[in-house]
C-alpha cells in the first residue's frame, strides 16, 4: 500500500469502542444522561459490548494509532482490523506486514489482537448502525456475511494476490500465530507466503458408524438403510448454503434453519435420493401360487396317500408269507417313517404361521428318515451277518430283542438331538426381503416379505444330513456286500433298491444344500419337499409292491426258492425252531421255517429227522458206486450222523441234538474240497454247500 495511503487507512478505519470505555472516556456523564449512542450506563455483562440493539449503537474513535502527526520516529500510524481469534486460521497478521498495509487490531486476543466471533457480529452491527467503514477478514458462506447481503452494509471484497502452490507452501506455522515467545520474523514468515486464501470446496462429514451400520453384514441389501447413499451423492452449492445462513440468522436455531430449507427445496432433494427409494415392506405368499408349489402339494399329498394305501394292503396281508419273512414289525416301523416323512414334505409347502409349524416340520422329517432308514440297515446288516455265517458253516441265533433295540436306541439318539436343537437353537419363523419392481400409488417401491423356517445356525441342518448319509453309506456298503445272493433270500434285491433310491436322493439333498447361498430361501422348501416326497414314493413302491404281489413262476423252483430263502428269513424270527435246540447249520437248512410244530417234541411224530434219515441213506448209495478215498471216508462220517439222527428219532423229547463236532467239521471239509474253487468264495456258495441236502430233499 504504501506510506502515501497510511494516513488515510487511519482515518477511514477508526477503532471500534466497547460500551464501558465510551462511557468512561467519551461520554460526559458517564452514560447517565442518554445520547445518540448510549441510553443508559451497561451492566456487567454488557460492558464488553461493542453493540446492543435499542441501548448502544456503538461508537468507533480515532486513538493515538491512528494519528500520523506524531513526531515519533519508531511510531506508524494504521487502521484498525478486525482478525478472527488466536484458535482460528488466519494470516493477515503476516500479509499486512510484508504487503506493508497499515493495519492492525486491537482487540484482547495475545500477539495479533484479534476479536471473537460474536464481537466481529456487534462490531459489524455498530458499523452499519453509526455508517462507520470497517476491514474484517471473513468468509462465505457464513451468518454474518449472508446477513447483510442485499442490504447497504453487504461487504465489499477485498482482493489479495492470487494464491499459487508456492505461496501455500510458504505459509508461516500456524501455532505462532499467537505465541508471544515466538520470533516476529518467524511469526511473519517469508514474503513468499503472502497471498490470498485459495478456494476449499465444501467437503462432507459421515461419522465412521454410519457406514458400519449402513453396511452391517447382518442387515440385507433390501433393509439397507438410503443414508450413506444419500450424503454421497447429495451436493449443495453457495447460493443454496446462503439461504440456509438466512434461515440460520432468522430463527437463531440453525435446525430450525435447515429443517426449513429442506421443505422449501424438497422438489431439488428429491433428485439426489438413491433409486428404488424410498420403500415399503410387504408380507406376500406369491412364491405359493406358481407351478413350483402345486406341483410339490401334489406330490407331498400323493405320498401320505401311497404309505397309508401301502398300510392298508400290509395290514390286509399280513399273514401272507412275504409279509411273515419281511417281518412285519420291521414294516410297521418303516411304514411310519415314510409316513412322517411325507406329512412332513406336506407341512413343507404351506404358508409359514407359526414357529410350531417349523420345528413340526423338522421333527417330522428328522424322526420319519430315522424309522425309515434304521430298520433298513438293522436287516441289511443281520442279513450280511447270516451270509457270513453261511459261508463259514457257523450256527447264529439273531434275538428279537437286539433287532428291535437296534432300532429304537437310535431313533432315541436322534429324539434326544432334536430335544438339544429345539432347546438350543430352535427352527422359528423368519422373513427373507426381496427388492421388486413394483411400486405403490405413494411411488414407494415394494419390498416383497417371505415367510420360512430356519435356526440361527446351519450346523444342526448339516449334522442331520451328515448323520443320513453315514447310515445310507453304511447300508449301501451292506448292500454290495450281499448282492451275490439275491437269487437265495427274497428281500435282498427289493432292500438293496431301496437303500439305492435314498442314497440317490441323498446326493439331491446335498446339492439343495450346495445351492442355498445362491437359490431364493424360500425356495428351498418346496426344492426339499419334491424330493421328500418322492424318496417316500419310490420307497413305497420298491420296497412294498413285491411283497404285495409276488411273482408266480410255478412248480418246483418256487418250492425251491421259497424254501432257500426262507433258511435265511427264519433268523429274524424268535420262534424259529432250530434256535432253541441248537442245531448246526446243515440241519438247520433243512427245516422248514415258522412256528416250531409240535410233533418236534413228540419222539414219535419226528418227521424230519426220519426224512433226514432217508435222505442221507440216500448219498449213501450215491457214495457207494465211488471207490475213491474221499468218498469212503464220507461214507463213513455219513453213517455216524445216520447214527446220531437215529437216536434223535427214538428219544424225547429232543435235548440239544447236534452232530458229532469232528465228524461234522470233517464232512464239512471234504465237501469244500471237492466243490468248484471259484464256487466257494461267495455267500451263494456257502449257503448251497450248506444246504447240499436240502436241495437233494426239495428235488427228490
Amino acid at each position: 500500500m504504501g506510506p502515501e495511503n497510511r494516513q488515510k487507512l487511519a482515518n477511514t478505519f477508526k477503532r471500534p469502542t466497547k460500551w464501558k470505555d465510551y462511557c468512561l472516556l467519551v461520554s460526559p456523564d458517564h452514560c447517565n444522561t442518554p445520547d445518540s449512542v448510549a441510553q443508559r450506563p451497561p451492566t456487567v455483562e454488557e460492558e464488553s459490548s461493542y453493540f446492543v440493539e435499542g441501548s448502544y449503537t456503538g461508537y468507533f474513535r480515532a486513538t493515538e494509532k491512528n494519528n500520523c502527526d506524531l513526531n515519533n520516529s519508531t511510531f506508524k500510524c494504521t487502521g484498525e482490523f478486525i482478525d478472527y481469534p488466536c484458535g482460528w486460521t488466519s494470516y493477515a497478521y503476516a500479509m499486512t506486514h510484508h504487503l506493508d498495509i497499515a493495519l492492525e487490531g486491537s482487540g484482547d486476543e495475545p500477539v495479533i489482537h484479534g476479536y471473537s466471533y460474536r464481537e466481529m457480529g456487534q462490531i459489524w452491527a455498530a458499523a452499519n448502525a453509526t455508517r462507520s467503514h470497517v476491514m474484517m477478514q471473513s468468509w462465505k458462506p457464513d451468518t454474518l456475511y449472508q446477513s447483510w447481503v442485499g442490504t447497504e452494509a453487504a461487504w465489499v471484497r477485498v482482493d489479495l494476490p492470487m494464491p499459487t502452490l508456492e505461496c501455500l507452501e510458504n505459509r508461516p506455522p500456524r501455532e505462532l500465530r499467537c505465541d508471544p515467545e515466538a520470533d516476529p520474523t518467524e511469526r511473519f514468515g517469508s514474503p513468499l507466503g503472502t497471498c490470498d486464501y485459495h478456494t476449499s470446496l465444501l467437503e462432507r462429514m459421515v461419522v465412521k458408524k454410519l457406514h458400519t451400520e449402513t453396511f452391517d453384514p447382518s442387515i440385507s441389501p433390501e433393509k439397507r438403510s438410503p443414508g450413506y447413499d444419500l450424503i454421497r451423492s447429495f451436493t449443495i452449492n453457495e447460493l443454496q448454503m446462503g439461504q440456509i445462513m438466512d434461515y440460520w440468522t432468522k430463527m437463531e436455531d440453525p435446525r430450525e434453519a435447515t429443517c426449513q430449507w429442506v421443505v422449501d427445496n424438497f422438489d431439488t432433494l428429491v433428485t439426489t435420493v438413491p433409486l428404488t427409494y424410498p420403500r415399503t415392506i410387504k408380507a406376500t405368499n406369491d412364491h405359493l401360487e406358481g407351478p413350483l408349489f402345486y406341483s410339490s402339494l401334489t406330490l407331498a399329498i400323493l405320498a401320505i396317500v401311497m404309505v397309508v394305501m401301502a398300510a392298508v394292503v400290509t395290514y390286509w396281508k399280513r399273514g401272507t408269507k412275504a409279509i411273515q419273512f419281511a417281518q412285519i414289525e420291521f414294516l410297521w416301523i418303516i411304514l411310519t417313517g415314510l409316513l412322517m416323512v411325507s406329512i412332513g414334505s406336506m407341512i413343507m409347502v404351506l404358508p409359514v404361521h407359526s414357529d410350531g409349524m417349523c420345528v413340526a416340520t423338522v421333527w417330522l422329517v428328522v424322526l420319519g428318515y430315522t424309522f425309515e432308514l434304521i430298520p433298513l440297515l438293522v436287516k441289511v446288516s443281520a442279513l450280511n451277518k447270516l451270509m457270513r455265517a453261511a459261508k463259514k458253516m457257523k450256527r447264529v441265533k439273531l434275538e428279537r430283542s437286539w433287532l428291535f433295540g437296534a432300532v429304537f436306541a437310535i431313533a432315541f439318539a436322534m429324539v434326544v438331538f432334536l430335544v438339544v436343537w429345539t432347546a438350543v437353537d430352535p427352527v422359528q419363523r423368519l422373513i427373507a426381503h426381496e427388492l421388486t419392481t413394483e411400486e405403490t400409488e405413494a411411488g414407494e417401491t415394494i419390498v416383497a416379505a417371505r415367510y420360512y423356517c430356519a435356526s440361527e445356525s446351519d450346523g444342526w441342518r448339516y449334522t442331520w444330513v451328515a448323520v443320513n448319509m453315514a447310515m445310507l453309506i453304511c447300508a449301501t456298503v451292506l448292500a454290495v456286500q450281499t448282492r451275490n445272493v439275491r437269487d437265495e433270500v427274497n428281500e435282498s434285491l427289493t432292500m438293496s433298491l431301496m437303500i439305492y433310491a435314498h442314497f440317490l436322493f441323498m446326493v439331491l439333498r446335498m446339492v439343495l444344500v450346495a445351492i442355498e447361498s445362491i437359490a431364493d430361501i424360500w425356495q428351498l422348501p418346496l426344492y426339499r419337499s419334491i424330493v421328500f416326497s418322492l424318496d417316500a414314493m419310490f420307497s413305497c413302491g420298491v420296497y412294498f409292491l413285491p411283497k404285495f404281489f409276488p411273482r408266480n413262476q410255478g412248480g418246483r423252483e418256487v418250492l425251491r426258492s421259497t424254501f432257500r430263502s426262507s433258511a435265511v428269513n427264519s433268523q429274524f424270527r424268535d420262534s424259529v425252531m432250530t434256535a432253541p435246540y441248537g442245531l448246526s447249520s446243515q440241519v438247520r437248512d433243512s427245516v422248514i421255517p415258522g412256528d416250531p410244530p409240535k410233533s418236534l417234541m413228540d419222539s414219535s411224530a419226528n418227521s424230519t429227522s426220519h426224512r433226514r434219515l432217508s435222505l442221507l441213506e440216500n448219498q449213501k448209495s450215491t457214495l457207494d458206486s465211488s471207490a475213491n478215498a474221499t468218498s469212503c471216508r464220507r461214507l463213513s462220517l455219513l453213517e455216524k450222523q445216520e447214527k446220531s439222527f437215529a437216536s434223535v428219532g427214538s428219544t424225547a423229547p429232543m435235548p440239544n441234538v447236534d452232530y458229532s463236532p469232528d465228524a461234522s467239521k470233517e464232512l464239512e471239509n471234504l465237501v469244500r474240497a471237492e466243490s468248484p474253487r471259484t464256487s466257494s468264495d461267495s455267500p451263494s456258495a456257502a449257503m448251497n454247500q450248506s444246504r447240499v441236502v436240502f436241495d437233494d430233499e426239495v428235488s427228490t
